[in-house]
């Protein structure tokens, strides 16, 4: 009996979780007949549809009343084959483990692409309230999964303590193939993050940061869009920042930036696995990201000390930043050693472990 995997992300938006996604179902569209379920529009529609990859958009506005449309269709798709239930965030994780029924031809499978930590930090009293009950359902439901998969080592070590089961280590495949390209090391710094503008991003500690450092050489470069884009605006204007720092809003040819760019920063609070650090880093661009629980330890192996900030104090990163310019011939060696990790994180290292758990899913 041939087994079909079903993809479940609420909102399939451009980001990590949708692009990692998205890459990670064209590979296994080859082996596999693949299904994704959304509550939104599915930004990579276009591409998955080239590859055979069916894509339903269910008429919930909320994850837990669509639970409902999820089972009719798991039940007409068991008639005939083994499925996989694929889940990819934590509150549909748990959802998905109280709601959907459990069935001889059925597994459930969740993947885990935030940090334990992302429940602990709160923007308000709203988000203070949805995160304590995220964080008791995946204390009470997690363990119902056949599989748990977490996207770096510390994810999966904290996450294990939290639910109680083991959770096998998968990274996203952030990059195709490594890259060979030059850096040249300039008098100027241009610093680049490319990232969504809301709360757990953290960008108005990057913006301060670089607002603090010392060199009117410094400059940086936020590409991305979101909620707090406004607010942003506002701090660099009221500041008189504009020549030092510019929001470029969503930019399709990413490239083209990091070609331009001799600092990477991620500023998160909490990361599960940052792509875009990996992809500058392959990129030979050094790094300077914060410590945010996830993958980025298991990215930046050497240089910690220099590369990695708290996320809560502009001054650090300041500081880091001042010495990266200062003294770029060592960033870009500890980036290089760096690089030395990044065949763990290719798309072919990926699909071959998530080839295999699938395969064997039912054994």
């Amino acid at each position: 009996m041939k087994i079909e995997l079903i993809f479940f992300l609420p909102n399939f938006n451009l980001g990590g979780a949708g692009s990692s996604i998205a890459k990670t179902c064209i590979s296994l569209s080859k082996k596999f007949k693949i299904t994704i379920i959304s509550l939104t529009k599915c930004y990579y529609a276009k591409e998955l549809k080239k590859n055979a990859i069916h894509i339903i958009k269910l008429n919930s506005h909320k994850t837990i009343f669509s639970f409902k449309e999820i089972n009719k269709i798991i039940n007409s798709k068991i008639k005939n084959k083994k499925v996989i239930f694929i889940s990819n965030i934590n509150y549909a994780n748990a959802l998905s483990c109280m709601f959907i029924k459990k069935k001889p031809n059925l597994k459930i499978f969740l993947i885990e692409r935030t940090p334990i930590k992302e429940l602990l930090i709160y923007e308000n009293i709203t988000d203070f309230i949805k995160k304590k009950i995220t964080h008791l359902l995946v204390k009470l439901f997690y363990k119902k999964a056949d599989k748990i998969i977490g996207n770096s080592q510390k994810l999966s070590e904290d996450l294990k303590k939290v639910c109680g089961k083991k959770v096998e280590t998968i990274y996203p495949p952030s990059i195709i193939k490594i890259k060979n390209r030059k850096y040249n090391i300039r008098k100027k710094t241009i610093i680049s993050t490319i990232t969504r503008l809301t709360f757990e991003k953290n960008i108005l500690t990057l913006i301060k940061a670089v607002q603090f450092t010392k060199s009117n050489l410094i400059k940086l470069n936020i590409i991305g869009y979101g909620n707090k884009k406004n607010e942003l605006t506002k701090y660099i204007n009221e500041n008189k920042l504009g020549k030092k720092i510019k929001l470029l809003g969503q930019k399709k040819n990413i490239n083209k930036f990091l070609d331009k760019t001799d600092l990477y920063i991620n500023s998160s609070y909490f990361e599960g696995f940052p792509n875009s650090v990996v992809e500058a880093i392959n990129s030979n661009i050094p790094v300077i990201a914060s410590h945010s629980n996830g993958g980025i330890y298991d990215i930046i192996k050497y240089g910690k000390r220099d590369a990695l900030f708290d996320p809560k104090n502009p001054y650090d990163l300041a500081g880091k930043i001042d010495y990266f310019h200062n003294n770029k011939l060592k960033f870009i060696k500890m980036s290089q050693k760096n690089k030395s990790n990044s065949k763990k994180f290719t798309l072919s290292n990926s699909i071959k472990k998530y080839e295999s758990i699938f395969i064997n899913a039912f054994k």
